[in-house]
């Protein structure tokens, strides 16, 4: 374990500490109980075996003289019962030592994961968008889950075994030697080689199991995607070509399993097989030492049970080891997340609203090297303004949105909003000055009045309707089985992909944001539909200032400006009017749509004159 794992680990055990200190200790307890039984048993083997009462445990022989007097039985007797009793009280104390440390380390344990998830859940709330271009959903949503209970299962039970096992080879290894130097060093002979095992195997299980949890997390990216475009995967027939890659992936889990097994098999085929020939050659030399009249029964009994005491904890040593391995891993896998570098945080303006003036001076962006996206970008949105913006695939017009919500920042230039620049302003105050409706919005499966509260949590229902209206989607609510109260589904399923987009547009309507910002939210909508959008978003000229990116030239034909962006730049500004009439990439928009919109036009006479 290196020194960053380390103290990762030991940073996340904060505030539970007291809680595995005091279940070792009270594993130290146990193992003391437990230590004491193997001496009962040995001073009762002697006295059997001699049939000298003097061979016993000195306390247990006072007692059994005492008891014998005052119930008239036979010392001898009485002293077997006391030690069966003592050794089964020394067991039940142990027993329930025991049963408070595996108590106390669950629920530290437990405590710990909890933590670490929410901990874990909140860190990805304030991680830039840059993160989330290069992760799979699927990945993090392993992190967050089999990864984190990793951790806690090693949290659980393997930490304190670490403490046991190092408690008892620290107590035991000096008795053992104080009991019988000779046997002592017998019984540590081969130690070295299971300690060597343990790490050998150590380092194996841990780069396997690292491959192996990528390989899940791959597994579980896979499903996820599947789930999410399952309509995409019916609507082209592809389940069978889907069905063959998320067999491809299983396999390769499955595999990577098999390997982990076959590793974890080994060593317990290694460790078993040098723990007894540890056991054996200590009791062959022990037998040769009895033979000898240098050792008694009992004392060779006891010496047994309490080697094998420390063996079998340097096996589980092993074990511990390997354990960890697979815990080091998921923890750096989790640390992936929570050092990941947040959003930076800035001071918030002492004003709680803008008016709503933009300003991008010089603005540049590069999401690859020498390859811009805006480059050397100026405009001035006054406050209040209705700008629209168009312009081909790959212009820039949804990058120029991520600017202005700060998920992403320029390269070079500036963005002022009331004359403030947005890299020295909070994120989170920012965000709020806005009202972003996207292409493909974004709704919870939750009810319809959930996802409207989305924006403002203390939202009545007179409020929320109205924004509903005026986005011209309360008919079409009212008319769900339950109204307001009906769910959308996941991701807004249940729902026409006009219906998300104006959902959307209520619920960004209800924050009354000063920047208002449609990107290309009207698409799916019907040109009626649009047309009644259009015409309340005109009776709150002023209130907002207004960004309209679209593809379709009628919702951006009664913006005060339009913008014609073209590979990053700007090449036409003006009204609707002014770019029609004026030779440009406008112009030949306004009449590619507008000889579509004659072709289908026609068509549709046609086919009704044809009925």
């Amino acid at each position: 374990m290196d020194k960053q794992t380390s103290r990762n680990l030991w940073r996340i055990t904060a505030g539970q500490r007291l809680r595995y200190a005091s279940a070792i200790a009270v594993t130290g307890l146990a193992s003391a109980f437990m230590l004491s039984v193997p001496l009962v048993g040995g001073y009762v083997l002697d006295v059997v075996d001699t049939q000298d009462l003097a061979q016993g445990a000195a306390l247990l022989v006072e007692a059994a003289n005492t008891l014998a007097v005052e119930i008239g039985g036979k010392p001898y007797v009485a002293y077997l019962v006391l030690s069966a009793v003592a050794g089964v009280g020394l067991t039940a104390l142990g027993a329930t030592c025991q049963y408070l440390q595996g108590r106390w380390a669950a629920i530290a344990s437990e405590a710990l994961a909890r933590r670490l998830r929410e901990t874990m859940y909140e860190r990805m709330q304030h991680l830039p968008a840059s993160f989330f271009d290069e992760a799979d959903t699927g990945d993090l949503v392993q992190r967050c889950s089999s990864d984190v209970e990793t951790v806690r299962v090693f949290l659980s039970s393997q930490v304190v075994q670490i403490g046991r096992s190092i408690l008892l080879l620290s107590v035991l290894t000096p008795i053992l030697f104080a009991r019988d130097a000779r046997l002592a060093s017998l019984a540590l002979v081969l130690m070295p080689f299971i300690i060597a095992g343990a790490y050998y195997f150590f380092a194996k299980v841990r780069e396997q199991f690292k491959i192996t949890d990528e390989s899940e997390g791959a597994l579980t990216a896979r499903l996820q995607e599947n789930l999410t475009g399952i309509r995409v995967v019916r609507a082209f027939a592809r389940q069978a070509y889907e069905v063959e890659h998320f067999g491809s992936k299983s396999l390769a889990l499955r595999d990577n399993r098999e390997r982990l097994n076959r590793l974890s098999g080994a060593y317990w085929a290694v460790s078993d097989f040098l723990c007894t020939a540890q056991v054996c050659i200590v009791l062959i030399a022990g037998g040769m030492f009895l033979a000898a009249g240098s050792l008694s029964v009992g004392e060779l009994f006891a010496f047994m049970m309490q080697v094998t005491m420390v063996i079998w904890p340097v096996r589980h040593l092993g074990q511990v080891l390997n354990e960890s391995g697979k815990a080091m891993v998921s923890l750096g896998r989790i640390n992936h997340v929570l050092l990941a570098e947040e959003e930076s945080r800035d001071p918030a303006p002492a004003t709680e609203r803008v008016r709503g003036e933009l300003v991008l001076e010089n603005v540049t962006v590069e999401y690859e090297p020498d390859r811009p996206v805006l480059k050397d970008l100026s405009v001035h949105i006054p406050a209040g303004e209705t700008v629209g913006i168009v312009g081909p695939p790959g212009a820039g017009k949804s990058t120029l949105i991520r600017l202005l919500a700060r998920l992403y920042e320029p390269q070079h230039g500036r963005i002022l909003i009331d004359g403030l620049d947005l890299l020295e302003v909070d994120r989170h105050w920012l965000r709020r000055q806005l009202g972003i409706v996207m292409q493909d919005p974004f709704l919870y499966s939750r009810t319809v009045a959930d996802n409207l509260r989305v924006a403002r949590a203390d939202v009545n229902d007179t409020e929320m309707m109205a924004a509903a209206r005026e986005a011209a989607v309360h008919d079409a609510i009212v008319g769900f089985p339950a109204g307001y109260r009906s769910r959308v589904g996941e991701r807004g399923v249940t729902l026409s992909g006009g219906q998300r987009q104006r959902l959307a547009l209520a619920r960004a309507l209800l924050v009354e944001p000063p920047i208002l910002v449609l990107d290309d939210a009207l698409s799916a909508v019907d040109t009626g539909t649009e047309g009644q959008i259009m015409a309340a978003l005109e009776r709150r000229r002023g209130r907002h200032t207004t960004i309209i990116i679209a593809h379709r030239l009628s919702s951006v034909r009664g913006a005060d400006r339009i913008l014609v962006l073209e590979q990053g730049r700007l090449i036409q500004e003006g009204t609707h009017a002014t770019l029609a009439a004026t030779s440009g990439p406008y112009r030949r928009l306004c009449e590619i749509q507008g000889a579509l919109d004659e072709a289908i036009e026609r068509d549709l006479k046609e086919t009704s004159n044809a009925v």
